[in-house]
């Protein structure tokens, strides 16, 4: 009896569709990121949730009024907002330690394409900024924060459109150090800028010399945006916030691209 397979039975075996893998990456992704790893739990809502607690929750300053809600919901806006960029850039960085681990080699040997599998993982991550900006929310929602509805819906959405030059950053550090490099590196970029930007505390606060330099620090732009629906579009929207973004969005993603393709080189 020969054990090698027909013609007819190997056209029979049922080929892994790319959209299907993609998928299925992209729920395993989402669960292991997510409900499955305790660092999601602590750091990404965690952490935020205290700070909000801690700065927005029963101080005399707490509902006082600021444009479309009160000076709790800037404060909660703030800190979800950082939640949310921690979370986005640390999913892509896992996805890029994987060159380093051979994962992505033998990703070449499925069916399904690279940049199907980074679409996904991309997905996933903006999906898991969403949900830790979610929870959140509606903690806030429960403890005093007030905001008008669209000023609600528009702050979530801007938060998770500007996740994304974040991944970007977050995946090209993946691919130049280790994991335990790549988590120090990411949280230092993000904890520094997020205080030179002002997504803790008002730049009014601050001395002259950081209300200079954070204009040119890569989450100026992302938080300001983010909260003007609540202050208020009319009074407080500056095109440097949109240039802000596009230059660190095209410097994040160039500096991605360029290190996926000269590694793949040195790899062959």
């Amino acid at each position: 009896m020969s054990n090698t397979l027909s013609t007819v039975e190997i056209k029979a075996i049922p080929t892994p569709k790319t959209f299907q893998g993609a998928v299925t990456h992209f729920l395993a992704s989402l669960y292991g990121q997510t409900i499955g790893n305790p660092w999601f739990i602590g750091g990404a809502i965690g952490i935020p949730l205290l700070m909000y607690f801690f700065f927005a929750v029963d101080q005399p300053y707490s509902d006082e009024s600021v444009g479309n809600g009160n000076v709790q919901a800037a404060i909660m806006v703030g800190m979800a907002c950082y939640g949310a960029l921690t979370t986005a850039g640390w999913g892509t960085c896992v996805t890029a330690l994987g060159r380093n681990t051979g994962w992505w080699r033998t990703l070449a040997l499925t069916p399904l394409s690279f940049p199907a599998y980074l679409a996904a993982q991309v997905a996933s991550a903006i999906c898991q900024a969403g949900l830790a900006t979610l929870v959140t929310y509606v903690v806030g929602a429960f403890t005093g924060t007030r905001m008008t509805a669209l000023a609600w819906v528009s702050a979530y959405l801007l938060t998770l459109i500007c996740c994304l030059p974040l991944a970007a950053m977050g995946f090209a550090i993946g691919q130049v150090v280790n994991e335990q490099a790549a988590n120090f590196i990411l949280t230092m970029i993000l904890l520094v800028s997020a205080f030179l930007s002002g997504m803790f505390m008002p730049l009014e606060q601050m001395g002259k010399f950081v209300q200079n330099l954070a204009p040119y620090t890569p989450l100026y732009g992302i938080i300001n945006l983010v909260r003007a629906p609540l202050i208020g579009w009319a009074n407080t929207f500056n095109w440097s916030w949109v240039v802000n973004i596009g230059v660190y969005s095209t410097v994040f993603i160039g500096l991605a691209a360029l290190l996926y393709f000269r590694k793949g080189r040195t790899e062959r």
